[in-house]
């Protein structure tokens, strides 16, 4: 399929602000989407996930008719396994406000494309959405995916160099403003407010935190069970601990980093959570496709349980509607009239 490969977008020098620039792109290549040629659909490179190209080319069809909302949905069935649908998810939802969606479809190319390949719409679109993090990083996806768990008081575990929630107390082996040896840390300059190893914290207390993130840290431990409970430990009943691993399914964990002692797939890390005393599982699996995993649990007996779906669906609604009120103020009735369309769809995903 490389050389079927859509050309590359171009993109101004002089642009400050990446993510309201492409507001304005995104509506002149959506007017004539790239789309693959019958040819290009049945290339054998992506051969192997069942109904693929069947969703994409009905996908295809929805968006070249201008149906963003409709478009949308048979994508979500087949992005994660084409880098050209993941690419026409990314524009569509950025059209409808979902940017960090589009960050999140767009990083997932970069782990189904060949490196060795030329410059296309997929590098392009994959180069944007890191534009796009460097110019805030909280349109990471792994960022805004732990950000809903961060309300009250809590740790950001091993945060190094930037916390993943700007507000919660970083935990870091390496003291606050000393430069990391070691691994993906080398040469970072630590943001932690308390040094201590995130599996031995004797300065907070029992049930004291309403959250414990962990991004890319578990895996770092030489008994990653005594951190796990050592999380446990200081989280309040109906508390959430959230921890991010690399997909050993997709990455060869140890070699990516010689600081790395575990290994985890989709079926361990959810087994492993299912064993923690006191805590129930409302999440575990995919995070980023083909490269991290996420696993969430709730402390037990909980005032109110958790519903990690529901929350996010809930936030994704409330960034669909500030957009279809900017596109109505603005005279955009085409696309305001598609973000209603998905509010409508996400609406009914609640019900069900």
């Amino acid at each position: 399929m490389s050389g079927l490969f859509p050309p590359p977008l171009k993109f101004p020098a002089g642009v400050e602000d990446p993510v309201q620039y492409f507001y304005g792109r995104v509506e002149e290549i959506l007017k004539a989407p790239p789309l693959l040629s019958a040819d290009a659909l049945e290339d054998p490179l992506f051969e192997g996930a069942d109904g693929v190209k069947e969703a994409l080319s009905s996908a295809q069809e929805a968006l070249g008719k201008g149906r963003l909302s409709d478009s949308l949905a048979l994508l979500n069935l087949c992005a994660v396994n084409h880098p050209h649908a993941s690419a026409l998810a990314g524009l569509a939802c950025y059209a409808l406000g979902l940017v960090e969606k589009s960050v999140f479809f767009w990083e997932s190319i970069s782990h189904m494309i060949p490196k060795d390949v030329n410059p296309s719409l997929y590098s392009s679109l994959v180069n944007l959405g890191r534009w796009i993090v460097i110019s805030n990083p909280a349109f990471h996806p792994e960022t805004d995916a732990f950000s809903i768990f961060c309300s009250g008081r809590g740790l950001d575990v091993g945060c190094g160099g930037k916390k993943t929630c700007p507000q919660a107390i970083g935990v870091d082996i390496v003291g606050g403003g000393f430069i990391g040896q070691y691994g993906g840390q080398v040469g970072v300059k630590s943001m932690a407010d308390v040094t201590a190893s995130g599996d031995y914290m004797p300065m907070f207390g029992d049930g004291e935190m309403d959250f414990v993130i962990a991004r890319h840290n578990m895996e770092h431990y030489k008994d990653h069970v005594k951190a796990l409970l050592e999380w446990v430990r200081v989280l309040k009943q109906g508390g959430l601990l959230a921890v991010a691993v690399p997909d050993h399914d997709w990455v060869d964990t140890i070699n990516i980093d010689p600081t790395h002692r575990h290994v985890f797939t989709a079926d361990s890390l959810d087994r492993l959570f299912g064993l923690l005393p006191g805590m129930k599982t409302v999440y575990a699996g995919g995070l980023i496709p083909r490269w991290s995993l996420l696993a969430v649990a709730q402390k037990t007996p909980a005032p109110k349980p958790y519903d990690y779906m529901a929350a996010a669906l809930s936030r994704d609604m409330e960034r669909v509607a500030r957009r279809m009120n900017i596109c109505k103020k603005g005279g955009r009735d085409w696309l305001a009239r598609e973000c209603q369309l998905e509010l409508s769809r996400m609406a009914g995903e609640t019900r069900s």
